[in-house]
């Protein structure tokens, strides 16, 4: 299932999430059912705040 393997992916890659990573999981997201839409919102609304932190040591700008 996509949203499976999009959270999984942001949980592996966490403070080290890259755009390149952020561009894999835009395309993954293309495959996410409707009915998966909440679940989806939820995980960028994790990136956003991984890429906020403080401690974050990957390459994407802060997301206001």
């Amino acid at each position: 299932m996509a949203i499976d393997e999009i959270v999984e992916l942001v949980r592996d890659r966490g403070a080290k999430l890259t755009r390149d990573d952020l561009n894999q999981i835009k395309m993954m997201a293309v495959d996410v059912p409707l009915e998966d839409s909440d679940d989806l919102a939820a995980v960028f609304e994790g990136i956003a705040l991984v890429v906020n932190d403080p401690l974050y040591e990957g390459d994407i700008p802060p997301i206001a």
